[in-house]
């Protein structure tokens, strides 16, 4: 009797799990997430002015998604910028959201070149994101024959917002956000420091955020094309090669230190040293350090007797017995550098 007992509740306990595996996967296959990620997506497009399509979206392991053909477009001033995205998958953990916190991974196929990171949201809302960049060709972020979409005027997203840009890009970014500290109800409490032009309302506080970055780049040159420069219009920008860029920063305590900012072997070696003041409104942020300049003489030989490019660099003091330009620079993001010669 125990042993038939059992089997009729070994066979009913497989009827269900069978059914619960099947129910699984039947919700899993047939989840409707084009519908989904357009009622999340709709908003967002419509405040940042943006659109957004894809070929197709699919699941990925069981708390991930898979976009194939994904296309990003925005109006601006020379066209419509562009960048197009092979394929991206992105990962939710779930043990992360048992304690109340958010982690996801991603990896994405982009101009050549492969974009992976990782995100996390604690209960605190501090932000953690981690992005590695390996073989992206500037050249690409955009549509090689400007006719993606049937959008005529579309170009590579650096050609449209400055001019066109060439070089491989790798490097690693790392940084963690600090919300703002919250007020006392009682007014009591820490002391108040006034910073200048403090956005308190902000979703982070820069000053107390720190982070890490190095990105190298490649080949990298500008040009020719044009510049866009505001009311003076459109300037020529001849090709200009800068070789290898290499920036290594660091952020903490509201400052970011440029440990190495150098760009060698190409028409310019450039230097800066320096210091970023950071403020809660970045665009009153303070750059504070010194730039070292030195120009090939075949390049100035290169270039037209009237050119804009060749006047301006005739205005540039004499250099100094290494062959360096240098000036003191204080850069105040929301107005023009002063720039003093040294």
């Amino acid at each position: 009797m125990q042993s038939e007992r059992m089997q009729k509740l070994l066979r009913w306990g497989g009827y269900l799990a069978l059914a619960f595996f099947s129910f699984i996967i039947f919700f899993y296959q047939t989840f409707p997430y084009r519908r989904l990620f357009e009622a999340f997506s709709t908003p967002f497009q419509r405040q940042a002015k943006l659109r957004v399509q894809m070929k197709s979206l699919s699941p990925y392991y069981l708390t991930g998604v898979s976009i194939q053909g994904l296309n990003l477009q925005r109006l601006a001033p020379k066209g419509i910028a562009e960048i197009n995205v092979p394929q991206v998958q992105a990962r939710l953990s779930i043990l992360p959201l048992i304690w109340g916190s958010l982690s996801a991974s991603f990896s994405a196929e982009l101009a050549n070149g492969e974009l992976s990171g990782s995100f996390s949201r604690s209960r605190k809302n501090q932000i953690t994101a981690q992005a590695n960049l390996e073989g992206i060709q500037l050249a690409l972020l955009g549509p090689t024959t400007g006719r993606m979409l049937k959008n005529p005027n579309a170009k590579p997203l650096l050609e449209i917002l400055f001019a066109p840009v060439f070089g491989t890009l790798k490097g690693n970014v790392e940084i963690d956000l600090v919300p703002p500290e919250k007020k006392s109800p009682s007014g009591k409490g820490k002391k108040k420091v006034r910073r200048f032009r403090s956005n308190r309302n902000g979703p982070f506080d820069l000053i107390r955020s720190t982070g890490n970055f190095k990105i190298l780049l490649r080949n990298f040159s500008i040009g020719p094309g044009y510049f866009s420069a505001g009311p003076m219009g459109e300037l020529p920008v001849p090709r200009l090669s800068l070789g290898t860029l290499n920036i290594q920063a660091k952020m903490d305590k509201g400052i970011v230190e440029f440990k190495t900012f150098r760009a060698f072997g190409g028409d310019v070696d450039l230097k800066i040293t320096g210091k970023l003041q950071l403020n809660n409104t970045f665009r009153y942020s303070i750059f504070r350090g010194e730039v070292h300049l030195k120009i090939e003489k075949d390049f100035v030989k290169s270039l037209k007797p009237d050119s804009l490019f060749k006047i301006a660099l005739s205005g540039l003091p004499s250099p100094k017995p290494d062959g360096y330009v240098k000036y003191r620079i204080y850069y105040p993001l929301y107005r023009r550098p002063d720039a003093k010669p040294l």
